[in-house]
């Protein structure tokens, strides 16, 4: 699957040069397995008041670089205790938990499944190993998820404040 824009096909050509442009109601032509299909794809332009986030800097990540580090729990009462270290010791600005989430998952040789807690701790890089740590130490799981992503755009404001509860507080 991919798009027609490679081919000869002018209706392609065509598609490529809104689509690079953005335009509101711009035809897509989509080829699948040698047949085409041709969409409206609708975009609503951004009012910059309304959204602003912070540009990601190529090849210069601060070790501030605000991240989301992932974790599931077996019970809520665990995911809370992890939540309120994390905060705590300032190695998140914020938890959320969520649940209960259906898993499905490779354990010992078989496929598994079990009702878990989400939590989502928004931090930075710096933090990272710390918070790892500190979940390891709270977590019944022998092996538990622990996983971060970098946070590429959002709320300048938001981001500072992250960076600020994570270092000194307010």
């Amino acid at each position: 699957m991919g798009l027609a824009s490679e081919s000869d096909n002018p209706q392609a050509r065509k598609t490529d040069e809104l689509s690079s442009s953005c335009l509101c109601g711009s035809p897509v032509f989509l080829s699948l397995n040698s047949q085409e299909f041709s969409l409206l794809a609708i975009f609503e332009p951004l009012n910059p008041r309304e959204f602003s986030y912070e540009q990601p800097r190529r090849n210069e990540m601060p070790s501030s670089q605000a991240i989301c580090i992932y974790t599931t729990t077996e019970t809520a009462e665990q995911a809370g205790a992890i939540a309120h270290a994390l905060v705590e010791k300032r190695l998140a600005a914020c938890v959320q938990v969520q649940g209960p989430i259906r898993s499905t998952y490779w354990w010992q040789g078989k496929i598994d499944a079990s009702d878990e807690w989400l939590c989502v701790a928004k931090s930075t890089e710096e933090k990272y190993a710390e918070a790892e740590a500190a979940i390891r130490s709270l977590h019944s799981y022998d092996e538990p998820e622990v996983i971060a992503v970098p946070i590429v755009a959002g709320s300048a404001s938001y981001l500072d404040w992250l960076r600020k509860q994570t270092s000194t507080g307010e």
